[in-house]
């Protein structure tokens, strides 16, 4: 944990003192010492449970994971918000470190980890990111071949990012600050390409969904919430400028591929309207009419 956060913590649950000797490799030794063998075993357990946590690996097809991660992670950090400070969601590589993995059907592993050894709580974490990953990958087929090419370079460039960030990190525990500033300086780099590569698919997609159609229509499927509010809201104050009461058909899709099947564009639209203060009504499951 960050400045030993975590063992300060396990020392000062189980009455035991924890000490971590680095070997050559990567590899280390923990000690555990305590005054009784009842405190001893508990600390054991604690520590055995975040170093050798219940896992189970999914497949995410390559080109989906961008919108797995979402645009500087917001997806994968919702996603790990929803599944609890105990667990953890990760891209994967062949030695289990956070990289890219990828297998001969162009897959990337995601893995899904549980501390504490609650197979009941893996099983319900692995439920919420299978369900994220089937939304991804329906998302897709909405995008347009130039979307999702440029989702796909996104994605591509977070996870750098992400290995980037973690390369960093190492060498500043091993006091190669120089490098970890590097390292830091180079991962920011690949964030600001993928925020910039994200905005191009955006609007490739917005493009492949809304063109040949009138203004007064609009249609957000294959965009992240942050996205699709942001052309929901340029839409609305071109019209919101005249004096006549002009009626938008807004398509967020019923969320049929959701987790749990519950929207999210759907209901972020619902807030923004009531936010502004206008009239609505519900065209049918996926569509508003706004008047605006």
């Amino acid at each position: 944990g960050t400045g030993g956060a975590t063992i300060k913590a396990l020392e000062k649950r189980h009455h035991a003192h924890i000490r971590v000797n680095k070997q050559g490799g990567g590899a280390c030794d923990v000690v555990i010492t305590a005054d009784r063998p009842r405190t001893l075993g508990k600390a054991e357990e604690a520590v055995r449970a975040i170093l050798e946590p219940l896992f189970k690996d999914l497949r995410c097809p390559s080109d989906a994971v961008g919108a797995l991660i979402g645009d500087d992670g917001e997806n994968i950090k919702e996603l790990q918000r929803a599944c609890g400070r105990a667990a953890c969601v990760d891209i994967m590589d062949g030695k289990g470190q956070r990289r890219d993995r990828h297998d001969a059907k162009n897959t990337t592993v995601v893995r899904v980890s549980v501390a504490g050894r609650d197979q009941k709580e893996l099983n319900r974490c692995v439920h919420l990111v299978e369900a994220e990953i089937k939304e991804a990958v329906a998302g897709l087929d909405y995008m347009g071949d130039e979307g999702r090419k440029l989702r796909a370079a996104a994605s591509a460039l977070a996870k750098e990012r992400t290995l980037l960030y973690e390369r960093s990190q190492q060498a500043y525990e091993a006091g190669r600050k120089h490098e970890a500033r590097k390292l830091s300086d180079a991962a920011k780099a690949a964030g600001l390409k993928m925020r910039t590569l994200n905005k191009k698919a955006s609007e490739a997609i917005f493009r492949h969904r809304n063109h040949g159609k009138p203004d007064l229509f609009i249609d957000l499927h294959g965009l992240t919430v942050k996205e699709a509010l942001g052309f929901l809201k340029d839409r609305l104050h071109m019209f919101l400028k005249n004096d006549t009461d002009d009626p938008l058909e807004c398509v967020t899709g019923a969320g049929h591929h959701s987790p749990n099947r519950s929207a999210k564009i759907k209901p972020a639209v619902r807030d923004l309207i009531i936010s502004m203060k206008l009239r609505f009504e519900v065209e049918n499951v996926g569509t508003y009419i706004i008047h605006c």
